[in-house]
């Protein structure tokens, strides 16, 4: 099983702006803002819409290819976050 990173979010805000991982990790987007997320990239590396959860919820995303992942939040447009995925 590949290693999960627990990412979290709260105050409007990723608990980081930058994370590193290798190729096959997977990141869990946490929320513990009590209000809905809806966490997406349309990075070429890695494209994903995690929909929209719930305070307490969590969604996971496996990385499979190297390069640089911009995340962003569809409901918070100021929430932003960088993935760096290495070989």
């Amino acid at each position: 099983m590949p290693p999960t990173t627990r990412w979290c979010r709260k105050s409007k805000a990723f608990s980081q702006k930058s994370l590193k991982v290798k190729v096959g990790d997977n990141v869990s987007f946490r929320n513990d803002d009590p209000f809905h997320h809806n966490i997406f990239s349309l990075s070429d590396v890695k494209s994903f819409d995690l929909g929209s959860y719930a305070q307490g919820q969590s969604k996971k995303v496996a990385f499979d290819k190297p390069g640089t992942v911009e995340v962003e939040c569809s409901i918070h447009p100021e929430m932003k976050m960088v993935v760096e995925v290495a070989k």
